[in-house]
């Protein structure tokens, strides 16, 4: 199994991880009902498959919001690059906030500070609602 994929909800984010690509993109809400059921086989596969990632990965993470339960998940992904980098892969982490966003901002400095992980935070217009 190459890739995994789960589309975006109201209250899921969507998820991308390609490893024949060396990519893996999780972005939108993260506040599901049942957290286990929704990132627990998303671990699974990364665990099954994070010795076979090519040299060159790319993590994206765009969180518009997410609770708790999802953070705890979202540390552990982060977690599985972490030793997928200490095997000797580049691992590289955009983390993408919007203009203001300093909850979303302060986390990806924190993450930065405590992970091995070369992170990049990047930041971007908020979307406008329409109405």
């Amino acid at each position: 199994m190459e890739k995994f994929e789960r589309e975006k909800s109201p209250s899921t984010p969507e998820v991308i991880l390609d490893l024949e690509q060396g990519y893996c993109k999780i972005a939108g809400n993260s506040f599901p009902g049942d957290p286990d059921h929704f990132y627990k086989p998303l671990l699974h596969w990364l665990d099954s498959v994070s010795g076979y990632f090519n040299a060159k990965v790319k993590l994206e993470f765009e969180l518009e919001y997410f609770d708790g339960p999802s953070m705890g998940y979202l540390l552990r992904i982060l977690q599985i690059f972490e030793n997928v980098h200490k095997e000797g892969k580049n691992v590289t982490c955009q983390w993408v906030y919007a203009k203001g966003d300093d909850e979303i901002y302060d986390l990806g400095e924190k993450l930065s500070q405590i992970l091995s992980l070369d992170i990049h935070l990047i930041e971007k217009e908020k979307n406008k609602a329409s109405g």
